[in-house]
């Protein structure tokens, strides 16, 4: 299983280390508690690699999302301009323009242009 810098800190019941993203500050908290029920008795060792490997999909999903937004927002900071030609003015070479940049590859329209 995956462990992560912090792991041993949360594991040790430590202070959060400053400086960790918003998906592992969550991450670092589920995984203190997961490891403070454990030692403290309450759940037992399946039990707890069950409840870290679920903190750790969750992870890995919140830190998927954050990326796709972060890029899906700068393609649209990206596309502002050619959208913004487009507007102004409408002509097929906007348009190709837009595309181009929208998709990441040359537009063949088989017109010559």
């Amino acid at each position: 299983m995956k462990e992560f810098p912090f792991e041993r800190a949360a594991m040790q019941n430590d202070p959060m280390p400053e400086g960790l993203t918003g998906a592992e500050q969550v991450l670092y908290q589920g995984l203190a508690l997961v490891y403070a029920r454990y030692h403290a008795g309450d759940i037992d060792r399946p039990t707890a690699q069950k409840e870290k490997l679920a903190l750790m999909k969750t992870y890995d999903s919140i830190v998927f999302d954050c990326q796709l937004w972060a890029r899906t927002a700068k393609l649209w900071g990206k596309l502002e301009g050619p959208l913004q030609r487009f507007r102004q003015k409408p002509t097929v070479e906007t348009a190709k323009q837009a595309m181009e940049l929208l998709y990441g590859v040359k537009m063949d329209w088989g017109d010559g242009r």
